[in-house]
């Protein structure tokens, strides 16, 4: 019981609890410094409200493994949600869901990511309130970003509109810069490209860039980096886009962020995208076409869904771009029923284009007309520019 520990012991534990709230969302390095100490001391105190919040940011760093340590990854889920059920406070039921939703997410599971999502949510604002109001409501402020890239990769566009908007509203209510900051770097770039209107979104970036410190590369580092990676493949700027990007490139490896593999397969993802817009602007395009099926190789070892398709998507415009079409028809094909399976349905949709521009005929304008309505569908003003930033390459037949 709280009452039979030393208030010294448990102030050690909530200072080292509140160091890796805080640097959970900036630099998770730092903040796996602090979790060590802070399990350590939990388990060592036994009180049981903060050995459950222990375990579950135990949980949330074990998740950065993604699938290469999803074993261990449940075993610690499944003890701090046992714990959380046993302490019964709603802070900790909604912070147990929103790690189960980040765990998904890192798993490339966006459905399942985003029904932990909304049931964290849902208890967040009917049943959090008190002094720990705070606690799951910076929970909310940090996932909200994955929440939305969530609706990005499913594809419902409409959806992700409609939800930006609300927390835009609430996060300039409450003049919240860390969220603000977030949506920024990482998602609001997404609604301008949707309106084509990619000068407005490098406006937006770059505002965020100015308020974000220049010291260290953080998570906003990183997704700043793959926000503008993606502008510069709307815009087609592809030999522009490889510049900037191998100069952000070191920094991102120091930082150590590519031992998850979710970041490492992102990342990894959007140089092969950005060689293969690159390798359409150049007279040889040899070099960035092997970087780019290096990269899809990859991914491959990872033995993801999402990555297997997006690195088949990958391989299908590196064989478009020499000249294969049959081949690159062969990648389209396995990458969209993968994309299926992943429910990733711009993805999808993206890929039946490029097969229709392939293919060629009546089948082949098919695709390309359902493709083009399901994007208009989903407010997309632009699909031949979201086409050159999801699946970049040389695709005439």
């Amino acid at each position: 019981n709280e009452s039979e520990i030393p208030p010294e012991t448990l102030m050690r534990i909530d200072v080292c609890w509140t160091a890796v709230d805080l640097f959970s969302g900036t630099d998770p390095i730092q903040a796996l410094h602090f979790q060590t100490q802070h399990i350590l001391l939990a388990l060592e105190a036994g009180e049981p409200y903060r050995l459950a919040r222990a375990l579950i940011f135990e949980s949330f760093f074990s998740s950065r493994s993604g699938n290469r340590n999803i074993a261990e990854t449940k075993k610690l889920y499944e003890m701090a949600l046992a714990l959380v059920k046993k302490v019964n406070k709603p802070e900790l039921l909604a912070m147990i869901n929103f790690i189960g939703s980040i765990t998904e997410y890192r798993q490339g599971n966006w459905q399942k990511a985003w029904e932990f999502f909304s049931i964290a949510e849902k208890i967040t604002r009917t049943e959090c309130v008190g002094e720990n109001y705070g606690f799951a409501l910076r929970g909310l402020d940090s996932v909200i970003t994955f929440a939305l890239r969530i609706l990005f990769y499913l594809g419902d566009i409409k959806e992700f509109l409609l939800k930006l908007s609300d927390i835009l509203k609430n996060a300039q209510g409450r003049g919240n810069l860390f969220v603000l900051t977030n949506l920024q770097t990482a998602v609001l770039y997404i609604k301008y490209l949707v309106m084509d209107e990619p000068e407005k979104a490098y406006k937006e970036l770059s505002q965020a860039s100015d308020l974000w410190t220049k010291r260290g590369f953080h998570m906003q580092s990183y997704r700043r980096m793959l926000a503008y990676g993606d502008i510069g493949l709307y815009l087609e700027k592809g030999t522009a886009t490889w510049e900037q990007l191998k100069q952000t490139w070191p920094a991102l490896k120091k930082s150590l962020m590519l031992s998850s593999p979710n970041i490492l397969i992102e990342a990894l993802h959007l140089q092969a995208r950005v060689a293969l817009a690159a390798s359409k602007e150049v007279s040889s395009p040899d070099t960035y076409l092997a970087i780019a099926e290096k990269n899809a190789k990859r991914i491959l070892r990872e033995k993801t869904l999402y990555g297997d398709a997006w690195a088949e998507l990958i391989l299908a415009g590196v064989q478009a771009t020499r000249g294969n079409p049959q081949d690159a028809i062969n990648y389209l094909i396995l990458a969209e029923k993968k994309f299926e399976l992943a429910n990733m349905q711009l993805y999808k949709v993206a890929t039946r284009y490029r097969r229709g521009q392939l293919l060629g005929g009546s089948e082949g304008k098919d695709l390309i007309t359902s493709s083009d309505n399901w994007m208009s569908n989903q407010k997309v003003k632009n699909p031949v520019r979201m086409l050159n930033m999801l699946a970049p390459g040389k695709w005439n037949k």
